[in-house]
């Protein structure tokens, strides 16, 4: 997850594209990372989460 979070900083810095993670940069203040941090965060956590729930054990190395 870090990765993906890395790169897309990586990605508007190198492109100057005005997204929300330069935005974050430019503004340091603890509400606005905080909102920023788990409208990002929420919606891998569900996916990933949902996909643990579906994905059989057998597939995942387990008996």
């Amino acid at each position: 997850m870090i990765t993906v979070l890395s790169s897309l900083l990586i990605i508007e810095y190198l492109f100057n594209v005005q997204g929300i993670f330069r935005f974050a940069v430019y503004n340091p203040v603890m509400p606005i990372l905080l909102v920023i941090l788990l409208v990002v965060y929420i919606p891998i956590f569900i996916l990933d989460l949902v996909a643990e729930w579906l994905i059989p054990n057998a597939w995942k190395g387990g008996i």
